[in-house]
């Protein structure tokens, strides 16, 4: 399985997550690399079901991945999901 890296820059403070958040992030970010070797990227409905949450949950997890911790995630149109933009790195 893949791994995400995010940037971060020295002496820079992560914003606070809250435990259920981070059990989440986590979640997500493994999701998303699942899907680009199976070819169907997954969207915010089957990270929903999959952590048994809201959408709008869902929707705000990816927008703070993406925004606020600068993790290479894009939403790819043509294929209605989510796939890595940047380095995906294999354990």
């Amino acid at each position: 399985m893949g791994c995400i890296r995010m940037r971060y820059t020295p002496g820079e403070k992560m914003k606070k997550v809250r435990r259920a958040q981070y059990y989440r992030i986590r979640r997500i970010l493994a999701m998303i690399p699942q899907g680009t070797v199976s070819g169907r990227y997954p969207d915010a409905s089957d990270f929903s079901r999959e952590l048994e949450v809201s959408r709008q949950t869902v929707v705000r997890d990816l927008d703070f991945l993406r925004d606020e911790e600068g993790a290479p995630i894009e939403y790819v149109q043509d294929s209605w999901g989510w796939s890595a933009s940047a380095m995906v790195v294999s354990n």
